[in-house]
């Protein structure tokens, strides 16, 4: 079965989602000072790393690939990226020239027939001409042996435990036969690498397998968004063990790609003057129900991208502009499950300076946001996809339970998008609506920085009495101070915002 789990995800595998879980490979089997330097100046070496032999010091490059390599992929990318691993020695200030040299060919497929000879030939030229020792290959089979022997088995003997690797094999199946998850049972999984004691290069390279191998699987079946979730909880990870840095390029190309899918969905849906949601192919009743899901959650995959880029991106900036032109979905978020959607689509919108296009984000969703506020709410932030539908009919259809709800963090969202626009005139209308559907704002803190990653020590708090002006302070709210490991809460003063404060 592990042996299956790997050739999973060798197979499924963009290349970009090789590199981390093979340098920490390398780590487990005696290489150190392993370095990935994938990119524009790389020099036909996508990882260096050393090893110490009978002979001295080793330096090792390693260039990497994903699938199988025919003859044409073969001499057009593969040979002229090791023909400059082997004559060029630039690449990054930790590799030594004056060590003896290794060059390896990785791939996560197998070198087809005539490749192999045309890589046969290739070695013979270098051999002759620079006097160096033979470039060899690492393919799948070799990979899924030492996956499995070095990294899997060891991992799950050292977690004896079948509850952990029970549920490791029930994620897997239910990502294989295509089941939903929604996106707070991917949160809980991925919160597990958080909380396990990640010191040891073994236990890194099972989270980097598992997020590569379930965010791979669920892009193939184009579910992007529970797709980016895994990356999302891999970048939490290595957030915590101080590791994002050296790693963070590697996530955003790899995140790059699975925006790419969605847009190019996008653009054919559009030319075939389709929609987010297809009526016609829809299964079942409530699918209807799952379109603002899609168009928000499609604009914040496509808004993230944008905000993590250095510079504005005229094609990023277009795409956001017609979904929100052509859709209706994002106007009726179902919960607050999407305030933080909400906010990242909003940011996004000011970093383009769209500012008009932001006001009717907020002045749309806020219309949406009151009419159910003067009946019974939306549901609470952690609800499930069945809770928002029950909590959305309950109060049209019979043998639904109807609860009345008061308190909304969307509405906080809602409130601090309008006045980031730095129009008084439209954030005090904005506040008007909010207080006259009676909805309570509802504000999440984090009591201690590490608790950001983990989801523990989360408490929330409101303050019914917000001022509908446009204000520059911040409010008399309540700060809470640890002493002692004990939780206290006292009122605060009126603190003057860096910039411009938010609401009284």
């Amino acid at each position: 079965m592990l042996r299956r789990v790997v050739e999973d995800y060798l197979e499924s595998i963009k290349e970009v989602q090789f590199f981390l879980p093979f340098s920490y490979l390398l780590l487990l089997k005696g290489f150190y000072d392993v370095h990935i330097i994938h990119g524009s100046y790389e020099f036909g070496k996508d990882i260096i790393a050393k090893k110490d032999e009978s002979d001295g010091t080793i330096q090792y490059v390693f260039q990497l690939k994903a699938g199988d390599i025919n003859l044409s992929v073969f001499r057009d990318e593969i040979c002229p990226q090791l023909l400059e691993a082997t004559i060029n020695n630039l690449s990054h200030p930790n590799f030594d020239p004056k060590l003896k040299k290794k060059i390896f060919f990785v791939t996560t497929g197998i070198l087809k027939p005539p490749a192999t000879l045309s890589f046969q030939e290739f070695n013979n030229n270098i051999q002759n001409k620079f006097r160096i020792d033979p470039i060899q290959s690492i393919e799948k089979l070799d990979m899924v042996e030492d996956f499995v022997k070095l990294g899997l088995e060891p991992f799950f003997t050292l977690h004896d435990d079948p509850a952990f690797i029970g549920e490791f094999f029930s994620f897997y199946a239910k990502i294989k036969n295509n089941t939903d998850l929604d996106s707070f049972s991917i949160e809980i999984y991925t919160k597990r690498w958080i909380v396990e004691e990640c010191e040891e290069n073994i236990n890194k390279l099972q989270v980097f397998l598992e997020a590569y191998l379930f965010s791979a699987l669920l892009l193939n079946y184009r579910r992007y968004y529970q797709a980016a979730l895994f990356i999302a909880g891999l970048a939490r990870f290595l957030l915590k063990n101080n590791l994002y840095s050296k790693h963070e390029q590697v996530l955003i190309d790899y995140f790059n790609i699975i925006v790419t899918n969605v847009i190019e969905e996008v653009q054919t849906l559009y030319n075939n003057n389709q929609k987010l949601v297809n009526l016609h192919a829809k299964k079942g009743p409530l699918e209807i129900f799952r379109y603002p899901k899609k168009c928000l959650h499609t604009l914040e995959l496509i808004s993230l991208i944008n905000l993590l880029s250095e510079k504005n991106d005229s094609k990023l900036n277009s795409i956001i502009k017609e979904i929100i032109g052509k859709e209706r979905g994002w106007e009726r978020p179902l919960s607050d499950n999407y305030a933080m959607s909400v906010a990242l689509i909003g940011l996004s919108l000011m970093k383009n300076g769209e500012w008009n296009l932001l006001k009717k984000i907020i002045n749309n969703i806020t219309l949406w946001l009151c009419d159910r506020y003067e009946n019974i709410g939306l549901s609470r932030l952690g609800s499930s996809e069945d809770e928002e539908f029950e909590q959305l009919l309950s109060e049209y259809l019979e043998g639904f339970d109807s609860k009345r709800i008061s308190t909304s963090f969307l509405a906080s969202v809602l409130l601090d998008l309008s006045f980031m626009t730095n129009d008084p005139e439209f954030y005090e209308r904005i506040a008007n609506d909010l207080r006259a559907s009676s909805v309570i704002l509802e504000y999440y803190h984090i009591n201690i920085d590490e608790n950001a990653y983990g989801y523990n020590g989360v408490s929330c708090s409101f303050d019914p009495r917000f001022k509908r002006k446009f204000e520059t302070r911040y409010s008399k709210g309540i700060e809470i101070e640890l002493e002692d490991n004990k939780m206290t809460l006292r009122s605060s003063a009126d603190i003057p915002h860096p910039n411009q404060a938010n609401v009284e």
